[in-house]
């Protein structure tokens, strides 16, 4: 009885271990924001003209925000909120970044975008190079 305890017990951690390190972080990997932090380090490192970012994020916005290091109040004045009467209020753009439904790609005006990984194949892509990170791709000419 107290060797099975042991065995039990050692069985358990041994399973734990496992599906901490590999199952678990494989499943829950598509819902976090791994990546993005670098897709848009590197969207700033291709310098751009306008910056387009997938809504398909929860609040995108907050990310932009924290890696150029926006100053509150540029922030401020150059946001454009979908509807200020609302409570919960949706950030369409900031200055030339733009936080709304991609249609389409446009070629040849200077603009970056960043799409979660599984969005890529529903655009046409020709003439763009792509960079993947983890869940997010950045695409640019």
């Amino acid at each position: 009885m107290k060797y099975s305890l042991i065995v039990y017990t050692i069985f358990f951690f041994i399973f734990l271990g496992y599906y901490t390190s590999n199952t678990y972080k494989k499943t829950l990997k598509e819902y976090t924001f791994n990546g993005l932090n670098e897709a848009y380090l590197c969207a700033k490192d291709k310098g751009f003209k306008y910056l387009r970012v997938t809504p398909y994020i929860n609040q995108p916005y907050i990310f932009y925000l924290y890696n150029y290091k926006v100053d509150p109040n540029y922030y401020v004045n150059n946001v454009v909120i979908k509807d200020k009467n609302v409570k919960y209020q949706i950030v369409l753009r900031v200055d030339n970044v733009t936080f709304d439904n991609i249609l389409y790609l446009e070629q040849n005006n200077n603009t970056v975008y960043i799409l979660r990984s599984d969005e890529v194949n529903n655009y046409n892509t020709y003439g763009f190079k792509i960079k993947k990170f983890d869940n997010f791709v950045v695409l640019y000419e």
